[in-house]
């Protein structure tokens, strides 16, 4: 075992972050699969991935040196930077990425790729994740070079000046008259999912809306940005995104031999920190997600 004991800059910091730093070779993926395996301890002692250290901590770590390890971080720094990266947009301070379905933006627990960590990889100098995007949705996400236009397009995203459409096929016939669910509709408010939005203020704008023979498909814009906002608002009116593993209906989406999410992030609009020029980016829908429509809504298991 190697002991790291924590004194100076690395007081107050999470663990996952302080070994990164000594061991720039491991990819985070590889630090929390240590970390919940009980390879990497603190005072003797199991923790998590974001602990924060204190001083005189000793991490203690395996032998970085040993041929399994070594052979695990060379495989890892071979997938991050074969990954296909589809970027959207790129200029001196940010980048617009189209993520595929199934990539996690960040890492965690079973998580064996993360889109952050590819990003890293790839370039020298650091990059912020801006918002997020589920681990199931594909489309536009926005990261950051710097950490002064991180800070310029996280205060839009909190000040809601940023406009986000996402496209999605929900099971059964939406009603066209609904545009609009926000948490003050009573039957929102009596949903056993509105707890999850803890009182909060939450809106989506619908339109758009494709009727097909049992599913339809919505444009949706989310007004404010609460986590599963979209799926949760769309599951409370009974018409879950097909594919929704959390919030939807599970037998019709087995049966169908669901492999994704059925939720898009087709377009983002926002004002560039240093032209204040309005930039806008789309990210059309894959063919495999448009034929996967076209077999859903053959599929008579899929009928309300």
């Amino acid at each position: 075992m190697i002991e790291l004991k924590i004194t100076g800059n690395y007081i107050g910091r999470r663990l996952d972050r302080v070994i990164q730093k000594n061991y720039p070779g491991l990819s985070m993926t590889l630090i929390f699969k240590l970390i919940r395996h009980k390879k990497i301890l603190v005072n003797s002692k199991k923790t998590s991935h974001n602990y924060i250290t204190l001083a005189d901590d000793i991490v203690q770590l395996p032998d970085l040196t040993n041929t399994q390890i070594k052979k695990q971080v060379s495989v890892n720094k071979k997938m991050l930077e074969s990954y296909p990266l589809n970027i959207l947009f790129e200029d001196n301070d940010m980048l617009v990425i189209d993520k595929p379905s199934g990539l996690a933006v960040q890492p965690g627990t079973n998580t064996k790729l993360a889109l952050s960590e590819i990003l890293q990889t790839r370039y020298e100098e650091t990059i912020f994740p801006v918002h997020r995007l589920d681990k199931g949705t594909s489309g536009c996400i926005v990261f950051a070079k710097n950490i002064q236009t991180s800070k310029y397009l996280a205060e839009q995203f909190k000040n809601r000046t940023i406009e986000k459409k996402y496209v999605c096929a929900v099971h059964g016939i939406w009603n066209k008259t609904i545009k609009n669910i926000n948490n003050d509709q009573e039957l929102i408010k009596s949903h056993r999912l509105y707890q999850i939005f803890e009182e909060k203020s939450a809106v989506t704008f619908i339109s758009d809306i494709t009727h097909f023979k049992y599913l339809s498909m919505l444009t949706v814009m989310p007004k404010t940005g609460r986590k599963h906002q979209i799926r949760v608002h769309l599951a409370m009116y009974n018409h879950p995104i097909i594919g929704d593993d959390k919030y939807g209906l599970f037998k019709k989406d087995r049966e169908a031999n669901l492999k994704r999410l059925m939720l898009h992030a087709h377009s983002l609009k926002f004002i560039h920190p240093k032209t204040d020029l309005n930039i806008i980016i789309q990210s059309n829908m894959t063919n495999s997600f448009q034929d996967t429509i076209k077999r859903l809504d053959k599929t008579d298991s899929f009928m309300q």
